[in-house]
């Protein structure tokens, strides 16, 4: 598939895990950047996305955009401070 002839988008260009897909998804940060890359985060994981990231959600908020969260989150919920709906 090609949106620009010149440029073929014939590899993917993105993690095989879960928790650096989605951390890059909602930063637009790179995951070594932010220090997402190494493993997916699991329910009793105690590192996660550093609360010092502002996402997606949070730019659209100051847009006056209201948002919902379907699906994983995936990027950390060891602390209630790092579940989606504190964020």
């Amino acid at each position: 598939y090609q949106l620009i002839p010149q440029y073929p988008l014939e590899k993917f260009y993105t993690f095989a895990d879960c928790t650096p897909s989605r951390a890059a998804l909602l930063t637009g940060v790179h995951p070594i950047t932010s220090g997402m890359y190494m493993d997916t985060i699991k329910y009793d994981s105690e590192w996660s996305l550093d609360v010092g990231y502002q996402l997606i959600p949070q730019y659209l908020a100051q847009a006056n955009y209201t948002s919902q969260m379907v699906g994983k989150w995936d990027i950390g919920h060891y602390t209630r401070a790092l579940t989606p709906t504190k964020r």
